[in-house]
């Protein structure tokens, strides 16, 4: 077997499940990680957090997820997974195809998370640790955002120069670059 299985039974902790599939791709270079996720193995937490997780895992490098303990799911988690997967589902070529890109959000205590290729790129901006809600600046390095759609309304964002993600929650951006600019100093 020759890819990373982390066990992530953080109680619905999307940071976390951030930072291990992160550190993972960088460390083995590839996609090559399926995660452990459950919900409700060794905690109870609100169900629309195994969503957040999901996100989370495919946008950081997770080729795939699976579980261990399907007695600890009740109806709501399978409805957030679900709800997941098919907002995912209709972007796949982006996640297979794709890797890792650097993105930010100023100075902000944001999550942020971008897979993509040199054409479009999912971004998601998390606020897990702040009481308040957050407003900051999205940019992928490198790359000219030349248009996005929020995954959850199907509309444009407000602005993604002030975007404004509620308290423990996301927002999910597919968003479309403009092409890369040749080096004029090259052949």
């Amino acid at each position: 077997v020759q890819f990373a299985q982390p066990s992530l039974y953080v109680q619905g902790d999307a940071q976390r499940v951030h930072d291990t599939i992160s550190a993972s791709y960088r460390a083995i270079g590839s996609r090559q990680i399926v995660p452990w996720l459950t919900a409700g193995t060794y905690g109870e937490f609100p169900p629309e957090k195994l969503e957040q997780m999901i996100y989370e895992a495919f946008l950081n490098g997770s080729r795939g997820i699976t579980y261990y303990a399907f007695s600890d799911f009740e109806p709501m988690d399978f409805y957030y997974h679900a709800q997941a997967l098919r907002t995912l589902a209709p972007h796949a070529s982006l996640l297979t195809s794709g890797k890792s890109l650097p993105a930010a959000t100023g100075k902000q205590p944001l999550t942020v998370s971008a897979f993509g290729t040199d054409e479009a790129a999912l971004v998601l901006i998390g606020n897990y640790r702040s009481p308040q809600a957050l407003t900051a600046p999205v940019a992928i390095e490198d790359r000219e955002i030349v248009e996005a759609i929020d995954l959850k309304t199907g509309q444009p964002p407000e602005s993604l120069t002030a975007l404004t993600v509620p308290s423990g929650g996301q927002r999910l951006l597919r968003v479309r670059f403009a092409p890369k600019k040749s080096d004029p100093s090259q052949p």
